[in-house]
């Protein structure tokens, strides 16, 4: 799924919040709807399936992944990597800065622990 979607930053025009699904190329917004898309069409729950964004520590960039809960565990799905990564080992490259809520997707929140 990463190498489907080729890296380039949208235009000024584009706002941050304007993602797009399956784009021919885009950015990390672009990468974690997309995915997520997948995964709903797939028979996920939309409550296992949540947008966060994240301060990578290394640049101070902020960016965004999905958050996928499965079982217990709490995935990441990153552009940036080529690696499904536990939330805990993720969270020694970037700081989450909020995600959304996993019983309202309109609400974002700071408390990723209610997930």
């Amino acid at each position: 799924m990463n190498f489907g979607i080729a890296l380039k930053d949208p235009p000024a025009s584009r706002r941050d919040a304007e993602w797009q699904i399956f784009p021919y190329e885009g950015n990390c917004g672009d990468y974690a709807v997309t995915k997520r898309h997948l995964l709903l069409r797939s028979g996920w729950p939309s409550s296992a399936l949540l947008l966060a964004e994240v301060v990578i520590k290394a640049t101070g960039e902020h960016h965004l992944v999905l958050l996928v809960r499965e079982g217990r565990a709490v995935l990441v799905l990153d552009n940036l990597s080529p690696v499904v990564t536990p939330l805990v080992d993720a969270l020694d490259r970037f700081t989450i800065v909020r995600a959304e809520s996993g019983t309202d997707p309109q609400r974002w929140t700071r408390e990723v622990a209610a997930f």
